[in-house]
């Protein structure tokens, strides 16, 4: 029997990026069509754009998979009003821990280049 590749932070990340962009796109049948229901749609094909980027061996993806998260979480902290609510608190969740496992992948790949 071949050996299977062993998962790695990466895959991991990767994994966390489709599952948060197929939320929030998924997230269009629960809620009435607005704008912060198109950005939402956007944030997530970004989210699936970096999962596929996060596939592959590059950098690039791994800064976005940082600045994006990030910058979504400071957005939606900044227009929250009022407490949190759990879908709001959950997707705060994903975009930090997303963030740090890129952030993680690419402190270990430090001094490498790439192709």
């Amino acid at each position: 029997m071949p050996a299977l590749p062993r998962p790695n932070l990466r895959h991991g990340s990767a994994a966390l990026a489709i599952a948060c962009g197929a939320g929030h796109i998924g997230s269009l049948w629960l809620r009435a069509l607005d704008w912060a229901a198109l950005a939402s749609l956007m944030q997530g094909t970004v989210y699936l754009f970096i999962a596929l980027g996060l596939a592959g061996r590059g950098k690039l993806s791994l800064y976005l998979g940082v600045a994006a998260p990030l910058a979504a979480a400071a957005l939606r902290l900044h227009y929250t009003t009022g407490e949190l609510s759990a879908g709001t608190a959950l997707a705060l969740l994903a975009d930090t821990l997303l963030a740090a496992l890129c952030a993680t992948v690419l402190w270990r790949r430090r001094g490498e280049e790439t192709a």
